[in-house]
């Protein structure tokens, strides 16, 4: 696989936007209108459960819609950052009472599609995964995804001057 930077012609520094997902927002509701659906086609049609089987099915099926709302809810909003040798993400929350959280060099692309990448950062110490769309910043879209895709690129100095093509004073 041929990769998006070389020494030469590294990835751009860029600077994404990330907000809360609209599509993770509708897959989160169409999972649990079909689970409600089923749980009310298994209290009407099935064999009838008891109250308390009843109650605490209806007591599951609540709690998980709760914690996924507030997980939804809990999703970072602010600027993914790559600056050509380490990932970062700036928040918008300012209540965090840190301003860059580091993400490390190594993401992986869990998940591609084009329009959406499911971003992986293994290194990261606060938060690991950050869905990005290209709806969100289309100019930065390309940017974003050679920066994905390329390797960090660390600079290193030749250790003899000669080898700048300069050669030193006799």
């Amino acid at each position: 696989m041929a990769s998006a930077g070389t020494p030469r012609f590294p990835a751009p520094a860029v600077t994404f936007r990330v907000f809360r997902s609209r599509s993770f927002a509708w897959a989160l509701s169409a999972l649990h209108c079909t689970t409600l659906i089923n749980l009310l086609a298994w209290i009407f049609w099935a064999a009838t459960p008891a109250v308390t089987v009843l109650a605490f099915a209806l007591l599951i099926w609540v709690l998980s819609v709760l914690l996924s709302v507030r997980a939804f809810h809990r999703f970072l909003v602010g600027e993914l950052v790559w600056d050509a040798q380490c990932w970062g993400f700036k928040c918008v929350d300012r209540s965090s009472g840190r301003d860059t959280d580091t993400l490390g060099t190594a993401v992986e692309v869990a998940f591609d599609v084009q329009s959406c990448m499911l971003l992986h950062f293994p290194k990261a110490q606060c938060f690991q995964w950050v869905l990005v769309h290209r709806r969100d910043a289309p100019s930065q879209w390309l940017e974003l995804r050679r920066a994905v895709y390329s390797p960090p690129m660390a600079v290193q100095l030749p250790s003899r001057p000669h080898e700048f093509g300069i050669v030193p004073p006799a």
